[in-house]
């Protein structure tokens, strides 16, 4: 894998310790030996694994649940978003390869955006609510741009808030986290970013891989999800707006048609 800061190991379908060559896909995590190519293992994954990580004696695996969108990973042609499916994350022992053993899972309600790990600890970031594609509409489709009455205009564009009011309330829920048989809203502290969508969250949930009794910490901000960069102690999330007219803006920007915000995620020593 390559990776954009040494000792920040980034998932992948592929991983290696030199002795063991690790491959998760088509619903199966594989072990083969590294010198023989020898098969050591197939453990069963339900879902669409996406990636993993691996350290020492233990294994991550990634799993996306439902119709998966096709990923877009660094956003040169394509909208970084979440698709709609929620995120299952399975810790694995390794002491025996021929028999890995599943010791933690965390259920997210999110997508799996991507996800980092220093050391033993393991940050996943993963979006909640979001979409590449506008879910409200901000013109009737009944209206012509020009020519049509004020009394007309505005009794249409009351019924359009109206409808629209309705489908964010009806498609808006916080995120949860279910862990150690517990599902909690991931609503304590909660981050609020100006001018975005107000269903839409972005969360870090942050585990220690060799420790699965230990708690999971996240933050959740109320933010679309973007490009992922992380150093040592921090994890930043560089989100994309382009300027809608319906929308408010950033002041002193009025001739801006595309900003990007970053927020920035402080990591300690462990979870």
């Amino acid at each position: 894998t390559n990776v954009q800061v040494a000792g920040i190991d980034e998932p992948d379908i592929v991983k290696t310790d030199d002795r063991y060559v690790y491959m998760v896909a088509n619903g199966a995590l594989r072990i083969v030996e590294a010198l023989t190519a020898k098969p050591v293992s197939t453990t069963r994954v339900q879902g669409h694994a996406n990636d993993m990580v691996v350290e020492g004696d233990r294994l991550v695996v990634f799993v996306s649940n439902g119709e998966r969108a096709e990923r877009c990973t660094y956003g040169y042609d394509c909208e970084i978003a979440g698709d709609g499916t929620s995120t299952t994350i399975h810790t694995y022992d390794l002491k025996d390869r021929a028999a890995p053993r599943k010791v933690r899972t965390i259920g997210l309600t999110g997508s799996l955006m991507t996800a980092r790990r220093i050391g033993s600890t393991v940050h996943a970031v993963v979006a909640d609510g979001d979409s590449a594609m506008e879910d409200v509409t901000t013109w009737p489709e009944d209206v012509e741009m020009c020519g049509t009455r004020e009394d007309v205009l505005q009794k249409k564009f009351f019924a359009l808030r109206a409808k629209n009011e309705r489908s964010i309330r009806a498609s808006t829920q916080l995120p949860t986290i279910t862990d150690q048989g517990a599902t909690k809203d991931l609503c304590m502290g909660l981050l609020e970013s100006r001018f975005d969508k107000s269903h839409t969250f972005t969360t870090v949930v942050s585990f220690d891989m060799n420790d699965a009794t230990a708690k999971a910490t996240t933050s959740t901000i109320r933010s679309r999800p973007g490009t992922v960069y992380a150093s040592n102690d921090a994890l930043y999330v560089a989100t994309h707006r382009r300027k809608n007219r319906s929308l408010m803006w950033y002041a002193g920007e009025a001739t801006t048609d595309e900003v990007t915000y970053v927020h920035e995620f402080r990591l300690g020593s462990g979870p």
